[in-house]
């Protein structure tokens, strides 16, 4: 019997494992977090490939560069690939080998989870299991190898019930006829001389080493023992060699932000400037305004202790668009502020400005070239913030765009990637960004050490006190294990024997009559052990006159051994010569019972094979099932690498057609007609009636008699009926 002690340790170890397993592993179907998908394609090379099983759990926010798995509202499928823009609620998404947008966007609830965790090249054996007939297959097999497990056992026990080893016993007339085995001598201490003792003795544990003392004791009480120490030895390693702190850097605790603003005055109210006046980002003309006032005010701002002061000044430079000439002047000095906020102004002559322009194009011989105005604020800001220093420079540029007409705001709005499907940042959020630049900083700081364990992110403190409370569950353990190993000394050799047979031992007061029993001495009570186990009876046992009985009772036999209790074996003879019952014959154990338990134990072994095996399969269909369940469908393939993107009519059309870059397609059947070029037109396998007057088209009529008029520069396909004809256009099959 195990200690309460050892079953609460064990069943604490037991279902902590199982939490563990049932967090990072339950199925959403079962209650859990984690889904499972088989990824199909290589857009997602070098990180995921075809076949790989990757883990996704769901996360109650996503971000932009995370890899989730959604439902394609355009494919209609489980999709695994990146976050590349979240907007109005909305997830965009594109795969890392790709160089265009998956179609379509997700919403919140179209999102599956975030990939966690990938094992490679187990994805294809899961959908091997999630076939249909496959788990059928195998469940059939484990249900017969259970059936033909439970049958061997059952046919076992009918063995043993059925009759008992074959015993010598009290001599009849008949019996006196025939020479009976010589008896064991209860004084020898020579081991039992019958047939294929060796066998005898290796089924008997007698041949058994004993183990060392500290090895003594509950097997389950080692193994928790063993597992503790080394969940305690890895902790206190893995947190104690690293620091419990590290250099970092604290983001966003300061920023720089800055207003750009420029005005003019007019000559006056005008159909350009109704207002006589030119306004921040409005274009200027040159014709109507002389000079043009520039601003930029500076603020800095942190939630944390700070004192800053610096510099400010504002420069111009001209950039000319047509070589690498440039010039950069100083329209502001340098200033110098203290405190959060500065600010700079100048006014910028554009006559000075034209007039440079013109001078260079005179010398230089390059006229009509476009030019550019950089205006370019230059703040150093240096101080502290959180006691932590910081020397830095801001310096955002504001382009203009030099015409000899017009001066405009230069701020180029990012092209969307080929296949998206999101709008885009328009030309009044990319100037209004281009106005109000700003930039954040980081400052050094003090964060805690973690260690990544399938992606969660765990305190070293926190591995430090885990080995140290192993470490004390460990002692425990220990101090557990040498009671129990110190209980078990203390038993007698009968007890120890009795044990390690499996078999109990029951004490009673009396046996009471043993009438219409045959009486049958075993002589060793290991013998008499074994013989428990194979008739699967307990061992009974009384004291008296300081002799300890033990006896085995089979219905119509009794077996019985005798040994000195503890108290009376004061000398060797007393523990040599217990003296056997009255007319008790002695039971030697013949060479029929030595093969029956080497069958016994062929058939036990067979017994524990076949269980395997259907406790593998058993396995297999338990796991197929928990996989079919995580998702809508069997282990959901993700159409990581199958493009999305719909294909253009040049990729449909026949390599014949290549040189004619058609853009569009037309397809129709019986008589009709085209006036579009660079047209890609499709008859239909009927008598079609084509007549074409655009130019650079590509034709197939089809595979009737068809009639086709085109142009000279078209291209026609020659389908395989040979009276078609065919009208100005240039043949090819």
């Amino acid at each position: 019997m195990k200690s309460l002690p050892i079953k609460i340790v064990g069943s604490l170890l037991a279902a902590t494992i199982a939490l563990g397993f049932w967090i990072l592993f339950a199925p959403t179907k079962l209650g859990g977090s984690s889904t499972y998908s088989v990824t199909s394609g290589i857009s997602m090379e070098p990180l995921l490939h075809k076949g790989d099983l990757a883990f996704v759990r769901v996360q109650p926010s996503y971000r932009v560069g995370d890899i989730v798995l959604y439902q394609s509202q355009v494919l209609h499928r489980p999709v695994l690939h990146r976050i590349i823009l979240i907007q109005h609620g909305k997830y965009f998404f594109q795969g890392d080998n790709n160089n265009f947008v998956d179609p379509g966007y997700a919403t919140k609830r179209d999102l599956t989870g975030t990939m966690w965790l990938s094992v490679p090249s187990v994805g294809g054996m899961l959908s091997w299991f999630g076939a249909p007939s496959h788990a059928a297959l195998l469940a059939g097999a484990a249900g017969m190898l259970l059936v033909l497990a439970t049958q061997t056992t059952k046919k076992r026990r009918r063995r043993r019930r059925g009759g008992s080893p074959t015993m010598t016993t009290a001599r009849t007339p008949a019996a006196e006829a025939t020479p009976a085995p010589p008896p064991v001598s209860w004084t020898s201490e020579a081991p039992v001389e019958a047939p294929e003792s060796g066998e005898r003795a290796r089924v008997g544990n007698a041949g058994k080493r004993r183990p060392p003392p500290y090895l003594d004791g509950p097997v389950s009480t080692l193994i928790a023992l063993g597992v503790v120490i080394a969940l305690a030895a890895l902790c206190l390693v893995v947190g104690f060699s690293r620091p419990s702190t590290r250099p970092g850097v604290q983001a966003n605790a300061y920023q720089q932000a800055g207003t750009f603003a420029y005005s003019a005055a007019t000559t006056g109210p005008s159909a350009v400037y109704p207002s006589g006046t030119v306004g921040t980002g409005q274009p200027i003309y040159p014709s109507v305004v002389n000079t043009v006032r520039v601003d930029f005010g500076y603020k800095f701002r942190s939630a944390h202790t700070h004192h800053v002061q610096g510099t400010i000044q504002l420069r111009t430079l001209v950039l000319s668009k047509a070589d690498t000439w440039q010039e950069l002047s100083t329209v502001a000095p340098v200033t110098k502020f203290s405190g959060d906020r500065a600010s700079v102004s100048a006014d910028v002559s554009l006559a000075d400005l034209y007039a440079l322009i013109n001078s260079v194009s005179t010398e230089s011989g390059v006229t009509g070239t476009n030019y550019s105005l950089d205006l370019q604020p230059v703040v150093h800001v240096t101080g502290t913030v959180d006691h932590h220093p910081i020397d830095q420079t801001f310096s955002p540029v504001l382009p203009f765009a030099v015409t000899e007409g017009a001066i405009r705001v230069d701020v180029a709005v990012a092209p969307p990637p080929p296949g998206a499907t999101f709008v885009p940042a328009s030309a009044t959020a990319a100037l209004d960004s281009a106005l109000q630049p700003s930039r954040r900083g980081t400052i050094p700081n003090t964060v805690a050490s973690d260690i990544t364990i399938a992606r969660y992110h765990v305190p070293v403190p926190l591995v430090r006190y885990l080995g140290i409370a192993f470490a004390l569950s460990a002692l425990v353990l220990a101090i557990v294990h040498d009671r129990r190993r110190r209980r078990g000394t203390r038993r007698s050799e009968e007890e120890t024997i009795a044990r390690q047979a499996d078999v109990l031992i029951i004490p009673i007061s009396t046996f009471g009559s043993s009438s219409g029993q045959t009486l049958v001495t075993v002589p060793d009570f290991k013998d008499l052990a074994e013989l428990a186990r194979f008739l699967e009876r307990p061992i009974l046992y009384e004291v008296r006159d300081g002799n300890r009985t033990y006896a085995v009772d089979d219905e119509i036999r009794r077996y019985v051994t005798q040994a000195i209790d503890r108290r009376d074996r004061g000398s060797d003879a007393a523990r040599r010569s217990p003296t056997p019952p009255v007319d008790a014959p002695v039971a030697a154990v013949p060479k029929r019972r030595v093969r029956r338990t080497a069958r016994s134990e062929k058939r036990s072994t067979t017994k524990v094979v076949l269980r395997s095996g259907a406790g593998l399969l058993a396995l297999a269909v338990l796991t197929t099932l928990t996989v079919s369940l995580t998702a809508g469908n069997n282990v959901p393939t993700s159409r990581v690498g199958a493009s999305a993107q719909a294909r253009q009519a040049a990729q449909l059309a026949p390599t014949n057609c290549a040189s004619l870059a058609v853009t569009t397609m037309v397809r129709n059947s019986g008589t009709f007609s085209n006036s579009t070029s660079h047209t890609l037109i499709l008859g239909s396998a009927g008598v079609d009636t084509i007549t074409d007057t655009g130019a650079f088209n590509c034709i197939v009529g089809g595979g009737g008699k068809d009639n086709v008029s085109a142009t000279t520069t078209d291209v026609c396909i020659v389908g395989p009926v040979g009276s078609s004809t065919y009208t100005k256009c240039t043949k090819k099959t």
